[in-house]
């Protein structure tokens, strides 16, 4: 597989955050779109929580924006809400072409790994999360 794709309604990004995945020029609050920019790789991440409350973090580092649409329904005596979907894809970050690295709190290395340090930067290696298992015990 050369990428993974991952679709997901945009209430999760601000404006000048989709600006940003979309490659717009952004000068404080103007934003110039459009043009012929290229659209910039980012990471992007979301977790997963299991029924017995464990997490299924997960880190995409190589990402791009490949579509984003403003769907609107009407007619003439009916109407529906406006959706903005945004639909990412992320492909190989190093020479095995991974595309996601997981930290699964079930698992007694990493049941102390927290969302907001696994989700400090980009993750690349086993090594790195479970660097972050020591940190959260001091061992």
């Amino acid at each position: 597989v050369s990428s993974v794709t991952m679709k997901t309604t945009n209430v999760a990004f601000d404006d000048l955050t989709l600006e940003k995945m979309k490659g717009s020029a952004i000068d404080g609050g103007v934003v110039l779109s459009g043009g012929k920019s290229q659209r910039p790789y980012f990471a992007y991440g979301f977790v997963v929580e299991k029924k017995d409350g464990t997490l299924d973090l997960r880190w995409y580092p190589k990402c791009k924006l490949t579509d984003n649409g403003d769907k609107t329904s009407t007619s003439s005596n009916k109407w529906s809400d406006q959706t903005d979907d945004i639909t990412i894809s992320a492909t190989g970050f190093d020479d095995n072409a991974t595309k996601c690295v997981k930290c699964l709190t079930s698992d007694e290395s990493t049941k102390n790994v927290t969302e907001d340090k696994f989700f400090a930067k980009p993750l690349l290696t086993s090594a790195e999360v479970k660097a972050l298992e020591t940190a959260s015990t001091g061992a």
